[in-house]
């Protein structure tokens, strides 16, 4: 399958014409990650739109020195930088609990 195919099947890209589709992609880079590595990390800049193609993410904050769990999603979602948010940096972590496929544009 390619990834013009997997954008397809995102929720939010249904309905988008695949020439739009595809200019996303000329735009965006592809990251691949190993399970354990960050997708983000405390105090990174939230200035990429980060569509999640493939694996598992956890979002964890430190507390006391501790990593407290908060949230996870999971492939196909779309995060990061968004219309209407207000965030400007990454509060926690994002670990990839299985290996991920994610594209991101600037």
């Amino acid at each position: 399958m390619t990834l013009l195919e997997k954008l397809q099947q995102v929720p939010q890209f249904e309905k988008v014409p695949s020439e739009q589709l595809q200019w996303l992609l000329d735009k965006s880079e592809c990251l691949f990650l190993k399970k354990g590595e960050y997708l983000f990390e405390p105090n990174t800049p939230i200035n990429r739109l980060l569509v999640v193609m493939a694996g598992d993410f956890v979002i964890r904050l430190q507390k006391n020195k501790q990593l407290q769990t908060i949230g996870e999603f999971k492939a196909p979602s779309i995060t990061g930088l968004l219309p209407y948010s207000r965030a400007s940096f990454a509060k926690g972590f994002a670990e990839a609990m299985t290996d991920a496929e994610v594209v991101v544009l600037s």
